[in-house]
């Protein structure tokens, strides 16, 4: 860790930081930076075996 200047304990922290993220901190983010209108879907497959199911999108 020393390479990049971070303290002794930084990924004792880091591992519990991530493990307090709650999924209300995940939908926040989300909803300011995923826009629905800027999003895609990419299917890859057999045309004839997905069609059906993704007729919808």
């Amino acid at each position: 860790m020393n390479l990049h200047e971070l303290a002794a304990d930084y990924v004792n922290r880091y591992v519990q930081r991530v493990y307090d993220v709650t999924p209300a901190d995940v939908q926040r983010v989300a909803r300011d930076y995923i826009r629905d209108e800027d999003m895609f879907i990419v299917i890859a497959g057999d045309r004839a075996a997905v069609s059906s199911q993704v007729a919808s999108f």
